[in-house]
C-alpha cells in the first residue's frame, strides 16, 4: 500500500483551524516518517539530518515565515559501515512498499564502498529526495557543500518527527536551537544568508571547476534577489580558476547547470552575469561572444521565438529555452551543445526527448536546412 500524501489544499480543507504553514510542514513530516523508520530498522541510523539549502529553507519557513518551497530535498544519515547486499535488498523492498516502485531509486547500490557515501533517492510529495548515507569515518560529513550555509544541518532523531523538531526550533529560536544541538551551523550560514553576505565553503572538496562554481554562485545569489556576484565571491572563483583551471570541468555537466538556469524565474539575468565573467568561454567561444553582445531585450526575444525543430523538446521548458538559446551559434558548436544537453539528461528522459531519435546529432542533421 502506498503511503498517502496530503496536499496543502487537501490538508487545509480536512484540518480546520490549522494554518497553511503548519499544514505544509505536517505533510512533509508525515511523508518522511516511514523513511526515518526504515533507515533505523535496516541500517541502524540514530538520526537523519536535513542538509544545506533544505535545512536553511525549512528553518527560514519556521522562524521567518518564508515559503516552504523546494525543487529537491537533501538529507544525510550516518551509518556504521557500507550496506551489505542483503541490507540493500531489504531497504529497497521496504521503501517500495511505502512509496511505490516508481518513486524509489538506489544508486548507492552501485557506488564503490571506498567512496564512503551511498545515495538513496525517493520521490516524496512529488519532490526528489536524495538521502546520502555517510560512513562513520568519512570526514566529508562536516565539510561538504559549496557555501557556508550548505554546512548547516537540522537534526531529527529517528524516534522524532520533523514537525516536532520544527516546533521546538520555533520555540527556542535560531541561537537556542543551535545551543540545543537541533541545528548544526558551524559557519553561521543561516545568518549570512539572511544578511545576503554568503561565502564559499573553504573546506569543500572537491572544488568544482571555476565555470561550474560561477554558475552555481550566480544561481544562488539570484534566489536572494542579488544580480551581481560580490567581490569576495569573485575572488574565491578566481582562486579556483588559478589553482585548478579546468581539471574538474565536464561540458555535459556544465550543460546540466545551464538547464537549471533555464528553469529559474529569471534566466536572462543569470545568463548575462555568467557571460560578464566569461563563464561560457570554455564551453563555446561562439556562445560566449553572442551572449556577451546581447542586452536583455535581445535575449528575451530569442527565448520567446520558436526555433525550427523544437518539437523534439516541446513541453519541457528548460530544454526548450536551451534549444532556442543555441540557435545562431555556428553549426559545429550547435551539434556539440545539443550533444551536451542530451548527455546531461537522465537516461530515461534521453529516450523520451525525441521519438525514434537517440542521438542529438541526428536531430540537427534531420533539419539541417532550417537550422542553418
Amino acid at each position: 500500500m502506498l503511503f498517502p500524501v496530503l496536499s496543502s489544499a487537501q490538508a487545509s480543507s480536512e484540518t480546520p483551524g490549522v494554518s497553511t504553514r503548519t499544514v505544509e510542514l505536517n505533510a512533509l513530516s508525515k511523508s518522511l516518517r516511514p523513511l526515518q523508520q526504515i533507515l533505523q530498522e535496516v541500517l541502524g541510523t540514530e538520526s537523519v539530518s536535513l542538509w544545506g539549502g533544505t535545512a536553511r529553507t525549512l528553518v527560514g519557513h519556521v522562524l521567518d515565515q518564508e515559503p516552504l518551497s523546494y525543487r529537491d530535498l537533501d538529507m544525510g544519515a550516518r551509518i556504521a559501515r557500507a550496506p551489505t547486499p542483503a541490507q540493500w535488498d531489504r531497504l529497497e523492498k521496504s521503501l517500495v512498499s511505502v512509496y511505490g516502485a516508481a518513486a524509489v531509486s538506489l544508486p548507492g547500490r552501485l557506488e564503490p564502498p571506498a567512496k564512503g557515501e551511498f545515495t538513496v533517492s525517493v520521490l516524496i510529495l512529488g519532490i526528489s529526495l536524495d538521502v546520502t548515507l555517510v560512513a562513520a569515518d568519512n570526514p566529508l560529513w562536516d565539510t561538504r557543500g559549496l557555501f557556508d550555509f550548505d554546512r548547516m544541518k537540522l537534526r531529527v532523531m529517528s524516534h522524532e518527527s520533523l514537525l516536532n523538531v520544527a516546533q521546538e526550533v520555533r520555540q527556542r529560536g535560531y541561537l537556542g536551537a543551535v545551543r540545543a544541538g537541533l541545528i548544526n551551523d558551524p559557519a553561521n550560514g543561516y545568518l549570512s544568508w539572511k544578511q545576503k553576505n554568503i561565502k564559499h565553503n573553504t573546506l569543500m572538496a572537491p572544488v568544482p571547476a571555476w565555470p561550474d562554481l560561477l554558475v552555481r554562485t550566480v544561481r544562488t545569489l539570484a534566489k536572494m534577489q542579488v544580480t551581481q556576484v560580490p567581490p569576495q565571491l569573485l575572488a574565491s572563483i578566481q582562486q579556483a580558476k588559478e589553482r585548478d583551471g579546468l581539471s574538474n570541468y565536464r561540458r555535459h555537466a556544465f550543460a546540466r547547470l545551464i538547464l537549471r538556469v533555464m528553469a529559474d524565474p529569471d534566466p536572462i539575468a543569470s545568463l548575462q552575469e555568467i557571460a560578464r565573467h566569461q563563464g561560457f568561454q570554455d564551453w563555446s567561444l561562439d556562445f560566449q561572444s553572442r551572449i556577451s553582445k546581447m542586452d536583455r531585450s535581445m535575449l528575451t526575444q530569442i527565448l520567446l521565438t520558436p526555433a525550427p525543430g523544437e518539437e523534439y523538446v516541446r513541453g519541457m521548458k528548460p530544454m526548450l529555452l536551451y534549444y532556442r538559446l543555441i540557435r545562431g551559434v555556428n553549426p559545429r558548436d550547435q551539434l556539440s551543445l545539443l550533444d551536451h544537453m542530451h548527455r546531461a539528461l537522465p537516461p530515461g528522459l534521453r529516450q523520451s526527448v525525441r521519438a525514434g531519435i537517440n542521438r542529438p546529432q541526428k536531430a540537427v542533421l534531420s533539419c539541417q536546412s532550417v537550422w542553418n
